[in-house]
């Protein structure tokens, strides 16, 4: 507000303690003090234009409150999930959490089943992969970052240990069939393992991103 708050100095008298001593009489005098000292506060706030004031502001507080709360909506090259940083000004992608790449059409040539893989796994292999954007070139998947600028921006953790939250492996399991079909593709060969109880998979949930399901559903 680039505005000076002004405090009466008789309002400041309980810095001086002026007290005889008794514990009761120092008690009384800062409350009084407190209680005075708010009543200033509250008398200066309200001769305050605030809509003025913000309208004067060089951006708009609202629509950078916006900006800061949007992510990127970029999505990784293989299995379709969003950029998770924050905001739109960055140059690089990134994504903590990705998704067998089957559920966005990745199917194996040979077979014409859809992927069970997950990129993070696939890109610390030695697999190769080709679509439109490789002229249906093979690319290893460890060198990605060669198919283009936009492959190039996304940074793909190297993990060969990494699997899919349960949450994927359930949707991916349950829905193996219509995914196939949306995607005119043979059904993924899925692990037994990924049918997974719903009671696991909100487990799960809870504990991958620290928050009670009930407090949101």
């Amino acid at each position: 507000m680039d505005r000076d708050l002004v405090i009466p100095a008789d309002n400041l008298d309980l810095i001086a303690f002026q007290s005889d001593g008794n514990l009761k009489d120092f008690a009384d005098a800062v409350l009084t003090g407190v209680n005075d000292l708010e009543k200033a506060i509250e008398e200066e706030i309200g001769k305050w234009d605030v809509e003025k004031s913000i309208s004067e502001l060089p951006t708009k507080p609202t629509e950078e409150l916006i900006k800061s709360l949007l992510n990127c909506k970029k999505q990784c090259p293989f299995c379709g999930v969003p950029c998770e940083r924050a905001g739109l000004n960055h140059s690089d992608h990134f994504s903590e959490y990705h998704i067998p790449d089957g559920l966005s059409g990745y199917s194996d040539i040979t077979s014409g089943k859809l992927s069970a893989n997950v990129c993070t796994v696939s890109v610390s292999s030695g697999e190769t992969f080709k679509n439109e954007d490789t002229d249906y070139k093979y690319v290893a998947y460890k060198n990605y970052k060669s198919v283009n600028s936009f492959y190039k921006s996304w940074q793909i953790q190297l993990d060969s240990s990494y699997k899919a939250t349960s949450y994927w492996k359930s949707v991916f399991y349950r829905f193996n069939k219509d995914f196939a079909k949306k995607y005119g593709a043979e059904p993924a060969d899925i692990p037994e393992g990924w049918n997974i109880s719903k009671g696991q998979v909100r487990k799960d949930l809870e504990e991958t991103y620290q928050v009670s399901l009930n407090s949101i559903v």
